[in-house]
């Protein structure tokens, strides 16, 4: 006897139906909390921050999500208390040293996975007995660092502030805006002392994150989480991955070239300049750090500047001919105002110099470090840092030079 039309129809959507329910119920049960339930976003800071009214935004605690953007793929989480990094009580356990670490997007690991950041890179390299407590927030300036450290860095007992400095502080320490936040900023007053403006920072909602439907579809199914993760391993396009030798410039971009360098060796001769508010939030920091008794060391990363320290193929500019480490202005005017402060620094420029020359590209599409440039950042800091620890663990105290 032949099955009726609807019988038809319904045993041929039905079974399909019941297979793909099946996948989808194994792939949930086999990836667990592996599965990602946050709507991914192009744009990190749209999933992964939340508006405050005294840092203009912090990150999001308890985000769970994927960032996909047209070079960059990477998962993110955030621990319970805001921050990119596993859960730290506020009590320090017996036998540990601890780091706080003060930063931007380069610091909080924009482009990789969660343990691929340099942070965790370094952490691990140093061993056990040692944390690395990761404050850092995309976006952020220097001023955003200091309320981070006073308002949440204090409270994890640190023996040793870490801070990783980006040109792009200099610019957003005298800036209220970033994107779509707003922050806190330090002008100098009638009487020439510094006062705080835009405190508190007015709430309001951020700008609803509209996904596709392909993002929509993947964050809510885990069989396509499964055949698609988000993996550290995916290819990526990476920043001049396939330029082997450097490009011999026109006579044009030779010119522009300059024009760039000496805009930024503008913004950098601002660190060290007593007068500024850089120079100012610098030494707040400083006195921040010795309030709590411990150390402050400073080291800088080239971003959206002096790219060839990232990038091969990109020019390098005239360096010093006897031959020492390369150092980026950025990172000599930051070892000046280091000096005069009281506060350490150490350079990471020789390490990427040495990688790009080699051919090996640093940095994703977007110019943040990708999975080899959080290496190598991450061996500088467990290098410079083995030492200074050893001497705090032995009760010795940090230098100021280096």
């Amino acid at each position: 006897m032949r099955k009726s039309i609807p019988v038809r129809l319904g045993l041929a959507l039905g079974v399909p139906a019941v297979v793909l329910a099946g996948l989808e119920g194994g792939a949930r049960l086999y990836l667990g909390d592996a599965r990602l339930t946050d709507l991914p976003t192009g744009r990190s800071m749209d999933a992964c921050a939340v508006r405050d009214p005294e840092l203009g935004w912090v990150n999001k605690p308890g985000v769970r999500t994927r960032v996909e953007g047209p070079k960059l793929s990477y998962g993110v989480e955030i621990n319970d208390r805001g921050l990119r990094d596993r859960e730290h009580a506020y009590e320090k356990p017996d036998g540990v040293l601890r780091v706080a670490l003060l930063g931007d997007s380069l610091a909080w690991g924009w482009g990789v996975d969660n343990g691929l950041c340099f942070a965790d890179l370094a952490e691990e390299e140093l061993g056990p007995g040692v944390e690395i407590i990761n404050l850092g927030v995309p976006g952020y300036s220097n001023d955003q660092h200091l309320w981070m450290l006073e308002r949440e860095g204090a409270r994890y007992h640190p023996d040793l502030v870490l801070l990783c400095f980006t040109l792009n502080d200099v610019v957003g320490n005298g800036e209220t805006e970033s994107d779509e936040f707003a922050k806190p900023r330090y002008v100098r007053g009638p009487a020439g002392d510094w006062v705080l403006e835009n405190s508190p920072v007015p709430m309001g909602d951020l700008p609803e994150h509209r996904a596709a439907f392909r993002e929509w579809l993947w964050v809510h199914s885990g069989f396509l989480q499964l055949l698609q993760p988000a993996d550290s391993e995916r290819e990526l396009v990476r920043e001049g991955r396939e330029v082997v030798g450097r490009r011999q410039l026109t006579a044009a971009q030779a010119s522009m070239l300059e024009s760039e360098q000496a805009e930024v060796r503008a913004l950098a001769d601002e660190i060290a300049d007593p007068e500024s508010v850089t120079y100012m939030l610098l030494s707040r920091l400083h006195a921040a750090c010795a309030e709590l008794g411990v150390p402050l060391v400073a080291f800088s990363i080239a971003h959206h500047h002096d790219r060839y320290l990232y990038s091969p193929g990109s020019p390098i500019p005239p360096r010093d001919a006897s031959g020492g480490e390369h150092r980026t202005d950025v990172t000599v005017r930051l070892a000046e105002a280091g000096q005069r402060i009281g506060f350490q620094t150490f350079s990471v420029d020789q390490a990427m110099l040495s990688e790009t020359e080699a051919g090996v590209g640093l940095a994703c599409g977007d110019g943040h470090l990708n999975e080899r440039g959080n290496e190598v950042v991450a061996g500088r800091i467990a290098e410079e840092l083995r030492a200074l620890l050893s001497g705090l663990r032995a009760g010795a105290p940090a230098g100021t030079e280096r």
